[in-house]
This record gives C-alpha cells, structure tokens and sequence, in this order.
C-alpha cells in the first residue's frame, strides 16, 4: 500500500485494485479492496468527464469487498485502510484488534518482498548459468573467445559495501587500520562479526546503520598527502582512527542493555589493531557530524602534541584536508581498477591468440570501440488483464495494480453534456 501510495497523483482521477492479505497457511484471508482515487487538484470538468467512466473501469477491475475513496495520498493511510477493513474480518470469525491488523498485514508485505527477492536472485542465478554455459560453448568454436564479450571490464572489488558473509572482521580491521587500506569503515556486531565494511567514509558508514541494532565502527580518517622524500610519489598525510558506539534508537532495553556490554570487549578487540584516538557515542545521525569529529580529532592532537611524519602539524587536521585525502583514495582505487582490468585484457587476447592458434584461425582485430552497447532494461507495463490477473492471485507477483486514462489538455476534452449543442 505504500508503495501505491507514492503513485497516487492529485491532478487526475484513477482506480486501484489492492489485495489485502493477512494469515498464513490454511488461515490466510484475502481481500480486494478497490480505492478511488478522486485528485483533489483536478479540474472539474475533467474530472466529471472521468468519473462518469467509472463503471468501464470496474468492469475489468472485478467485484471487490470493499471500496474507498481518497483525494489525495496523504489519505491513504495504512490505519485508515485497517479501520475500513476491520469489520469484514470481523465477519470471517477472525478476531483482530486494529493493531493486531495492521501488524499482520505489515509482515504479509514483508514475506511477499522476501519471495519476489528470492525469485529475482533465483533468476538471476538461472541466467548467469546459462550465460556460462554459452561461454564454454563458445570456447570450443575457436573464434568466439575472441570476442569483445571477453573484455568485460572486471567489477572492481571496492565499488561495494561488504559484508561479513564475504570478509572476516580480523580482514577488514587490519585493511581499515593501515594507512592506504581498501576500506576505511567498518561496522561489527556485539559478538565482534563482521557486519559491513566499505570506502565511502563517514557518510557511507551512516548509511549502513541501523535503527534497530547496536554496533561498533571503526572509521579511519586520514587529512592531506604529504609530500614524498625526493619529491617522489606523494605518501599518506595525518591518519586517526575513531571509535564508534551506535545504540539505534529503536534498539529494545534489555537488548541495548545486554549489546552494550560488550562495548569492552569489542573495544579490546580493534585496540590490538590500530590506536584510537577517541570515542564517540552515537544514539541518531546527529550524533555524528563530520565537523564535531574533525574537530575533536583536531583538538585532541593540540593537546597531545602530535605532529604528523614531513612535518605536517596538527593544524592540517580540517574538514578540506579529509576531503582531499578521500578525493586521493578514490582515484587510487579507480587506477588500480584500471591497472587490473587492462592485465584481465592481456590475459584474455592471450588465451584468445592460443585458442586461434590451436584451431588454426586467423586472430581477429579488437579494440575497446566494438564493445556491444548496453541494451535498454526497462520493463514494458503489462496489459491490464494480465496485472489484474496477478493481483487477484493470492500467490500473484503483484498484489496491487493503478490504472485511468492519460492526462489531457482541457481544450481537447469533449463539451459538456449539460450544453445546448446547436445544429
């Protein structure tokens, strides 16, 4: 429902068929509930010309069990679909307050996300297989290695936000704790797993918080790039570490309680890895803002005394230099991409030339230009038979479909039937 909800578009008039199910197994009840979508900013003679259409409309959408109308999505409300809904399961023998089916209806949606993500991954599976299996085929016709499907540029293994189902956090913590390392960030659970690690700093860390967990981070924030000896290759500038305590806000008391006491624990564990320089609490986004934490880095090297190696002092510790000094990292990275996706070339016209050689073909020129275009990805609506279909299915991939008319200009729109038309 939220999601349709977002579609809902004021300057015109439109239907939607939704399907309302809760329950599970042979307890499941499922309701089509048909919502009028009556735009408040509509001008009034389309809109009479519109709603004078409707019974066309019903017509395809089917017999429904209950029927709202809403001017505006602000109106569409999960409460207020509940409150409408309630007295029909009231009539099924199902006792449910209005919490109750509201809560039902929220872990139905979310069941049905995880089934369409599980079949998109199913299907994604399926095609990469069958994309394998045409490559080897392909292999053995001598030529077809020579194609420009063979000089793909490698995914960079630094463009994504990692997990601890691929990264060890002992792996992670070492790569955040060295000056140049592939991450800058990282996340751990209470029980010091790896949760999320990545390159983005401060602000990509933010983004892998969440509201309802207790985690540890470890961010790595390096100021400037000071010169090399000799004027060589310039080095890494002022490096600290951070230690973050994430409690988010909708973290339950016993559970912060009982996470919260392995702040030592996990603390104990990065202090073998890296010096923090301090440790900042965090309860909301707020709590940690770039200028508060350069800040306190900056202070804490005054106090201390600590210079940075070539002479860089504690003044080069600012908001401009951590830019720099990621704007750097980033183009560090996106050379070594570039280093590793030429050797990914060489080695594949190498394996080309060898099976050109045992098949006593001709090599074939190759060059970056002949790559194939991407092809166009977007998704063609279905027809409205086909997306009604699929709502009314209980076991549909869809479970609710927005049709109407397209918008028209006014002075396109037919005379009123009220007026005199003269001969």
């Amino acid at each position: 429902m939220e999601e349709l909800r977002q579609q809902i578009d004021e300057h015109t008039v439109a239907w939607a068929l939704l399907r309302f199910q809760v329950g599970g197994g042979t307890f499941v009840r499922t309701k089509m509930v048909l919502i009028h979508c009556n735009g408040v900013a509509t001008p009034v003679m389309q809109r009479g010309l519109l709603n004078a259409r409707s019974h066309e409309v019903l017509h395809h959408l089917g017999e429904v069990h209950a029927s709202i109308e809403v001017t505006s999505s602000k109106e569409l409300t999960l409460e207020y679909l509940c409150e409408r809904l309630l007295r029909l399961f009231a009539c099924d023998d199902m006792d449910y307050s209005l919490q109750a089916l509201r809560q039902e209806y929220t872990n139905m949606v979310a069941q049905t996300e995880e089934a369409a993500r599980k079949r998109a991954e199913e299907e994604a599976a399926a095609a990469a297989a069958a994309a394998a299996a045409a490559a080897a085929a392909a292999a053995t016709a001598a030529v077809e290695e020579a194609t420009p499907q063979a000089l793909e540029e490698p995914q960079s293994r630094q463009e994504q936000v990692r997990s601890g189902a691929d990264l060890s956090a002992d792996e992670a913590l070492q790569s955040v704790s060295a000056d140049g390392g592939a991450f800058n960030w990282l996340l751990l659970e209470p029980s010091r797993a790896l949760f999320k690690a990545g390159q983005g700093g401060l602000e990509e860390m933010k983004e892998q918080l969440a509201d309802e967990r207790v985690l540890f981070g470890v961010l790595r924030l390096t100021f400037g790039r000071a010169q090399g000896a000799n004027g060589g290759r310039p080095a890494h500038g002022i490096t600290k570490h951070v230690f973050v305590h994430w409690a988010g806000p909708r973290t339950s008391i016993v559970r912060r309680g009982i996470w919260n006491a392995k702040a030592g624990e996990v603390a104990a564990f990065v202090g073998k890895a890296c010096s923090i320089t301090f440790r900042r609490e965090a309860q909301s986004l707020k709590d940690l803002q770039l200028d508060d934490i350069i800040m306190e880095c900056r202070r804490l090297s005054v106090i201390d005394n600590v210079a940075a190696a070539n002479g860089m002092a504690a003044s080069r510790i600012s908001v401009e230099e951590y830019r720099i000094a990621m704007a750097e990292e980033a183009r560090e990275r996106q050379a070594a991409d570039e280093r590793a996706r030429k050797q990914k070339r060489q080695l594949d016209l190498q394996r080309a030339e060898e099976e050109q050689r045992q098949w006593n073909v001709e090599p074939l020129e190759l060059n970056e230009e002949q790559a194939p275009e991407a092809e166009d990805t977007k998704v063609a609506l279905p027809d409205l038979a086909t997306a009604v279909g699929a709502v009314r299915d209980p076991a549909g991939g869809w479970n609710w479909v927005l049709c109407g008319w397209p918008q028209v200009e006014a002075a396109l729109l037919p005379p009123s039937p009220c007026r005199a038309i003269r001969s």
